[in-house]
């Protein structure tokens, strides 16, 4: 036997072989929010993606809270919540927290 490498449709050590074409790459998928009444009319390219907007859109929207006694500002993410720490409380070191479905109070990881 000899060995060179395999083309197209070539059986090699009992396996077959194909070449693949640029043409028969899979594209992208296109993943669609389903959720009844979801205005978002873009689509997602990988699942992870989709399952944070349901999360964050329609699970649990905005239930990161800011701890600044006087600032009433929800956020559906907890960077958003850390990036509004950042720029509008700096001087405040309070933890961050969130608000489960029960409206405990937690604080969070990180």
């Amino acid at each position: 036997m000899r060995n060179t490498f395999p083309g197209p449709n070539v059986t090699h050590c009992s396996s077959s072989f194909q070449m693949v074409s640029k043409a028969s790459i899979v594209r992208p998928l296109a993943l669609k929010c389903e959720w009844r009444g979801c205005t978002y009319t873009g689509t997602f390219s990988h699942h992870a993606q989709l399952r944070r907007h349901v999360d964050t859109q329609h699970i649990k929207p905005r239930s990161f809270v800011c701890s600044v006694s006087r600032c009433a500002k929800t956020f559906n993410r907890r960077d958003n919540l850390a990036v509004h720490m950042q720029q509008m409380h700096e001087d405040d070191k309070k933890p961050l927290h969130f608000t489960t479905g029960e409206g405990e109070m937690h604080a969070s990881d990180g």
